[in-house]
């Protein structure tokens, strides 16, 4: 009986961690620079003649911003940057969420594989800038795997509208494409019907350095009086 109650709390444990997000502090990029510039697997950087398009949630309606993308990597995904388009108008801090999905064709995998909660403030809303997220652990991704991330208000105001860069209509990005979705919850489908993206990037993690010549000493050393004490 008791083993049972332990299972099954485990489980309700289980299910309780992963409906909850992790604390992300984002940071306002006003260039990249040349070591995140390595990094980068997927960039999407153009924004031409654009308009910028509405991430919102007030007591009318809800917007948030959803764009597709194949990783191209066999590292995991351990930051995202979204550029801010040169219109703001964020005048308060509201709670907001990064969400990441995987895709099997145009159905959105129910729960997220990342989701990662944070304050949008006035501050963090700096027109022309990019929105930059350092993810707390790498996640791990599939290379050649459909994935969808979304930015989305988790709180109600009337006083925000935080508005994206896009690409104009020319589907600068072949292998995903961005949309606005009418809703602030996670979706259920998502289909690549458009002809535009938002203006991103992706990076993976970094190679591990190899271990150098003074660690592989020290190990050697360990070895060497472990096989001693034996005798």
């Amino acid at each position: 009986m008791k083993t049972k109650l332990l299972i099954l709390f485990l489980a309700s444990a289980a299910f309780c961690a992963s409906a909850f997000a992790a604390a992300i502090t984002p940071t306002n990029l006003d260039s990249i620079d040349p070591a995140l510039q390595s990094r980068i697997t997927i960039g999407q950087t153009n924004a031409a003649g654009a308009s910028g398009v509405q991430v919102r949630y007030n007591t009318n309606d809800a917007r948030s911003a959803g764009q597709s993308f194949v990783w191209n990597s066999d590292r995991p995904l351990d930051s995202l940057g979204i550029l801010l388009h040169t219109t703001q108008s964020v005048k308060t801090s509201q709670d907001y969420e990064l969400r990441i999905f995987s895709l099997t064709g145009s159905t959105v995998n129910a729960q997220p594989i990342g989701q990662y909660e944070f304050v949008l403030t006035p501050s963090l809303s700096t027109a022309g800038s990019y929105l930059y997220f350092e993810l707390p652990s790498a996640l791990p991704l599939t290379q050649g795997g459909s994935y969808l991330f979304q930015l989305a208000a988790t709180s109600q105001t009337s006083q925000n509208l935080l508005y994206l860069s896009r690409s104009s209509d020319t589907n600068p990005y072949p292998s995903g494409s961005g949309r606005q979705l009418e809703f602030y919850t996670a979706p259920t489908t998502f289909t690549n019907g458009s002809n535009w993206d938002y203006t991103f990037f992706l990076t993976a993690a970094p190679i591990p350095e190899p271990a150098g010549p003074g660690l592989l000493g020290a190990a050697a050393g360990v070895l060497w009086l472990l096989r001693r004490r034996r005798r």
